[in-house]
């Protein structure tokens, strides 16, 4: 039995057509279809999706042969628009599959960082003393441009640096812990600085700010540091240590408040 096929032809939608085969059109269905011949259905899994409108033809009737051939290239396109739609559900399949592994990946980010968060500074850090923690704080600012030794270095797994690593499309690496580390002391550093704008020569109460600074962040040797600020030698050692001690405190603290933020976000 034939199925019925509706067309619709310069926005005026036709009476459906029997469209099983390769169908020669009356003369009154090529009127209304302003001189269609022949019908070619296309099929796709035993569905019909479309037709081949074929006018007629100027040296006659189309023969059995050419409806042969017609016929056989309609099931050739039905097969072609059957494989690209079945390529195009593969594609959404797999697109769907990778989005459920990103929100996947990122939930378990999102987790990790709350376990952390949990743990605070005194776990994350445990058995490390006062002292031993500036030492820390001082080693990662002598290594603060080197990304690959910040990214294993122990204070990597505090809460701040968690909360600066955000998931996103690719994984997160150790490189990128180390930047999250840097940004991170640098943000304890700026909590050494005075307010308002640097004096010149600048006052006592810059100088631990500037000694770190100039010495890790800009890398000047220590001899350049002392003679632009003319004080001695001792002087220098005396406030660096002093610096190192206050931005390792400042560091704690951040890290106290950073930890208890990240686990009210997840309560």
């Amino acid at each position: 039995m034939a199925a019925a096929l509706p067309l619709e032809l310069r926005g005026r939608t036709l009476e459906p057509l029997p469209a099983e085969e390769v169908t020669p059109l009356t003369s009154q269905m090529a009127d209304e279809l302003l001189g269609v011949a022949l019908l070619v259905p296309l099929h796709r899994g035993g569905e019909e999706i479309g037709a081949l409108l074929l006018g007629e033809r100027a040296t006659g009737a189309y023969s059995p042969e050419e409806v042969d051939m017609l016929d056989d290239l309609s099931l050739q396109i039905g097969a072609i628009i059957q494989e690209r739609r079945l390529q195009e559900e593969d594609i959404q399949q797999i697109e769907a599959l990778v989005n459920d592994f990103r929100d996947r990946e990122r939930e378990l980010q999102r987790r990790l960082q709350a376990l952390l968060a949990q743990r605070g500074p005194s776990e994350v850090l445990e058995g490390v003393t006062e002292e031993e923690f500036a030492a820390l704080v001082e080693d990662g600012l002598r290594r603060l441009f080197d990304y690959s030794c910040l990214g294993e270095h122990k204070l990597a797994h505090l809460s701040l640096v968690e909360r600066q690593l955000q998931p996103g499309e690719t994984p997160i690496t150790h490189l990128d812990r180390g930047k999250a580390l840097k940004e991170v002391l640098l943000q304890a550093l700026d909590k050494l600085r005075p307010p308002g704008s640097q004096p010149d020569p600048p006052t006592l109460e810059w100088y631990p700010f500037l000694v770190l600074h100039d010495a890790y962040v800009l890398g000047e040797p220590n001899r350049e540091i002392m003679s632009k600020f003319y004080i001695s030698e001792g002087t220098f050692n005396r406030t660096r240590r002093r610096a190192i001690r206050a931005l390792a405190k400042a560091l704690l603290e951040m890290e106290r408040g950073a930890a208890q933020e990240i686990s009210q976000s997840y309560l």
